[in-house]
């Protein structure tokens, strides 16, 4: 088993190294950007292109928005009143929900921490978008209403299972990421960008049409 664990860190290690290439444009300490849609959504302001033309007008008059990734960041910047030059995450509905659901200690006690850690960078790098909160709310249905086999803490082979079963009910042509896959998010606290860079390559979910 000792040995096992060394062969899973090795992987958590060279998998954060492979990536990095891919995810620097994201990843300062272990920081993301949210996107200005995101946080309008949060706070229960409209989102819409064009009150988001107001709201940039009215701070930045004689500059045209056009809504840009520049300008998005800028008005983002003012409205939070941060400076720097990669944002903090500002929790989502989808966000909140996930702090709800694993600070509830009669389901994370079911949990490693490093599971835990790594599912809560995924709601915030996957934020509200479709399908994936659809996937989340179902994995919380499945979780909450499931027990381990062994009475103690979720399995890899059991959190594949249940992550297979909530990607089915999304709608979702493929099945969620290979078992090695789950030993690695169990064991192994990953940063949040090689989690978003892992979710887009491994934990893919196309919707079939209807």
């Amino acid at each position: 088993m000792a040995c096992f664990m060394r062969v899973v860190a090795c992987f958590a290690f060279f998998s954060s190294v492979l990536l990095l290439p891919f995810v620097s444009e994201l990843s300062a300490g272990d920081t993301i950007r949210v996107s200005i849609v995101d946080y309008l959504k949060a706070v229960d302001m409209d989102s819409s292109f064009e009150n988001r033309t107001q709201l940039f007008g009215e701070r930045f008059s004689g500059e045209e928005y056009k809504g840009t990734a520049e300008q998005n960041i800028k008005l983002l910047k003012e409205l939070t009143n941060q400076s720097s030059k990669v944002l903090l995450p500002i929790p989502s509905a989808s966000i909140e929900k996930c702090r709800e659901f694993y600070g509830d200690e009669n389901i994370a006690k079911y949990f490693t921490q490093e599971f835990m850690k790594n599912a809560m960078k995924a709601c915030v790098v996957t934020g509200t978008e479709t399908p994936q909160n659809a996937i989340r709310e179902k994995l919380q249905q499945l979780y909450s209403s499931t027990k381990p086999q062994n009475g103690s803490i979720f399995t890899p082979e059991e959190h594949k299972a249940i992550h297979d079963q909530a990607y089915k009910a999304a709608g979702c042509k493929e099945n969620s990421a290979d078992l090695w896959g789950w030993y690695v998010v169990d064991k192994a606290n990953l940063p949040e960008a090689v989690v978003k860079k892992s979710i887009d390559w491994f934990g893919k979910c196309t919707v079939n049409a209807d």
